[in-house]
């Protein structure tokens, strides 16, 4: 079984290297707001990431066909419109079956849920209980501790993109 995802991961390597080298490549045409917008450096850490969460060849397939078609859609400067939304398109579904499969989340994911969600409750006990000045705040420390707690956690595992 080692062996067998050792193989696999061989190949892997050869592949991904391959992408990386197409992906610089197009990336010297654009400037740096468009590689933020265009995902390609979520693409450059999943590249890196994704292999160890990978559990059998299935996966990994997925993972190769789904970025090489992702990679081959990335648009050059100054591409048509339509083009550049039918590549947001395929980047954002990209992006949500990578997370979903391989439990990758971005820098900061958890906090984005759980401070609001802090916020909310504060709001939530202010009004309950009359006391604004202690339950809105307790709340919203709750809701950041949390939420830098579980990106924390995802950092020390490999899991941010």
């Amino acid at each position: 079984m080692l062996t067998k995802k050792k193989d696999l991961l061989t190949g892997y390597k050869t592949w991904s290297l391959e992408q990386l080298a197409f992906i610089r490549k197009k990336m010297i045409k654009l400037n740096e707001g468009e590689k933020r917008a265009y995902g390609l450096y979520f693409i450059e850490s999943s590249l890196e990431l994704v292999p160890p969460a990978v559990k059998d060849e299935t996966d990994l397939d997925f993972f190769k066909s789904s970025t090489s078609e992702l990679i081959s859609k990335i648009p050059a400067g100054g591409s048509d419109k339509s083009r550049v939304m039918d590549y947001y398109k395929a980047l954002a579904i990209h992006k949500h079956e990578v997370r979903k499969k391989f439990k990758l989340v971005s820098k900061g994911y958890y906090l984005s849920i759980f401070l609001p969600v802090g916020i909310m409750l504060g709001i939530i006990l202010s009004l309950l209980l009359s006391n604004i000045l202690l339950t809105f705040p307790l709340a919203v420390i709750v809701g950041f501790l949390t939420g830098k707690l579980l990106d924390n956690s995802a950092k020390s595992s490999g899991r941010v993109v």
